[in-house]
């Protein structure tokens, strides 16, 4: 059972005003303990301001009519997780803040052809409409479980670390104004580099090891200037390309500062391995299920609009991307893992890109590959998912991606090993 933790992220701003245990709100003295009986009186995991009593203190300030769209609202979100519901809305922007526990296990990545190995499950083994040939199942281990952000970082909490967002090309008032306008919209447009230093920037406000150094650091401002396909960088440090002037990270060597990515205990990006076995959920079938829609993939929809996939975030001839968590989570609480922007991955391991793994296994059922990844990355750059410009096919759950720059329709979320004890 997939439980959630919700880890408080001292660097996101909470937009709707809530109850708080141990820090009063703006100064205000009505804190929890005071405005409460301490109960989470509506059942949702939190003693917060929807809570019984809670509502009539200054720190949720709500009025009576706000009242009755609560409780509209609270009965509109549990009549959409029922299993048949065909969408999902979530008013509650606390959803920003969460993190899935991923626990370890095994699974089958990639996608069959009709000649499945030993062990996969049967009923699944139909050729999968439009795979690809570098989509051979393999046979993955992951034995440690790790946390998983539920929804991509957005705008606003990339902002809030580095003062600028990279959604925009221009750094100008206009794109200000569209950071305004946007702050729950993925962000996009931002090379692996920039995402692993947000990793390492969240784990240094956090107490947490840093799991990537870096390299040969070109900023966008220097390489627009001399345009290179493999330039050389004349800085070592990345925050120095991190401001509205240099634009951000366009290349960089990334080094992991651990053995393997998952030894390190702070904030990293998802293996290739990580993101699929967390997106299927347990699933086989080409796309999670969710909802009514079966997670099958058929021939009649090929080339149109695959209406089944829109429940989970995939919208045909959009021009361009929508708040997270507006569609259908998988099994697991995570939510956009299909559809509304693609997501960068540490390794396109499975693609032979000097794989290495912790273990001595050959992919297959009876010995397993443990925890496969690449050391260092930096001009190439991986993809799981899929944008909301992408052909149905490209959303499978079994495909990888690989570009060599960043792209509008690519974002990112992290995830964070899991110690045990």
């Amino acid at each position: 059972m997939i439980m959630k933790r919700y880890l408080l992220l001292s660097f996101l701003i909470v937009l709707l005003p809530a109850c708080n245990k141990t820090k009063p709100i703006d100064g205000d003295e009505n804190t929890l303990g005071k405005c409460s009986d301490d109960i989470d009186n509506d059942g949702d995991g939190l003693i917060d301001c929807k809570d019984k009593d809670c509502k009539n203190f200054s720190v949720c300030s709500t009025s009576d009519s706000d009242t009755e769209t609560d409780k509209s609202t609270d009965s509109d979100t549990e009549k959409n997780s029922d299993s048949d519901s065909d969408s999902y809305t979530d008013s509650d922007s606390d959803i920003l803040t969460q993190w899935a526990t991923i626990k370890n296990g095994s699974f089958w990545m990639g996608s069959p052809d009709g000649n499945c190995p030993a062990g996969y499950p049967q009923m699944y083994c139909d050729d999968e409409l439009q795979r690809q040939d570098n989509e051979e199942l393999v046979y993955i281990t992951l034995t440690n479980s790790f946390e998983m952000m539920t929804t991509e970082v957005t705008r606003e909490q990339f902002a809030d670390i580095f003062g600028f967002d990279t959604s925009c090309y221009d750094q100008n008032a206009e794109c200000d104004s569209d950071l305004q306008s946007h702050l729950n919209y993925p962000v996009v447009n931002l090379a692996i580099a920039e995402a692993a230093l947000y990793a390492n920037k969240l784990s240094e406000k956090e107490g947490l090891p840093e799991c990537y150094s870096f390299d040969n650091i070109v900023c966008n401002d220097e390489y627009e200037l001399n345009p290179e396909p493999f330039p050389t960088g004349q800085y070592t440090d990345p925050k120095e390309c991190m401001n509205k002037t240099q634009h951000g990270i366009k290349y960089a060597i990334i080094h992991l500062n651990y053995e393997s990515p998952y030894k390190c205990t702070g904030y990293r990006l998802p293996t290739e391995a990580e993101w699929e076995y967390a997106a299927r959920a347990g699933s086989y079938t080409p796309f999670y299920p969710a909802g009514s829609f079966d997670g099958s993939y058929k021939q009649d929809n090929v080339g149109e609009c695959y209406t089944p996939l829109q429940k989970l975030g995939w919208v045909c001839d959009e021009e361009t991307t929508g708040p997270v968590a507006q569609f259908l989570p998988n099994a697991w609480d995570l939510y956009d893992m299909i559809g509304n922007v693609a997501e960068q991955v540490w390794d396109g391991a499975r693609l032979g890109w000097n794989e290495k793994q912790e273990g001595s296994g050959h992919g297959t059922f009876d010995a397993p590959t443990v925890n496969p990844y690449i050391e260092t990355t930096g001009y190439s750059q991986w993809s799981k998912g899929c944008t909301y410009t992408a052909t149905s096919y490209n959303c499978r759950l079994g495909t990888t991606k690989q570009s060599g720059a960043a792209g509008t329709g690519v974002g990112f979320r992290l995830v964070k090993t899991i110690v045990d004890n």
